[in-house]
């Protein structure tokens, strides 16, 4: 399912606490919504939008993260990361952090690529 050449996927995501998502883009675009936890997210290249609300019915825009910033995404924050969005991210609490995706990737593409 998707776009010409593109695959839609739905995935939940379990960071457990104390893990670390080392330094990655994706190959298409990718949602993120915090069931629960507050991940700490960090952005090297490019930046997003840390959202609230419902897409599509006036979401409300809790902050931006930027280039070179860190910041906290919280239990029920989202944001939409673009190909061109270089980040990492943090499980600082003791908590099992759940994440639900929806990405658009080119078919066969791999769901993250790292950055050295």
């Amino acid at each position: 399912m998707g776009g010409k050449g593109r695959t839609l996927g739905l995935s939940k995501v379990l960071i457990p606490a104390g893990a670390a998502i080392s330094l990655h883009h994706h190959p298409g675009t990718q949602v993120a919504y915090i069931a629960t936890g507050t991940l700490t997210y960090s952005v090297r290249k490019g930046g997003v939008t840390v959202m609230s609300g419902t897409p599509g019915e006036s979401p409300k825009v809790v902050r931006r993260i930027g280039p070179g910033e860190t910041g906290q995404i919280a239990t029920g924050n989202w944001i939409v990361e673009q190909p061109t969005t270089i980040h990492s991210a943090v499980n600082r609490s003791g908590k099992t952090i759940v994440i639900y995706l929806a990405t658009l990737f080119p078919v066969g593409s791999p769901a993250a690529i790292p950055v050295t």
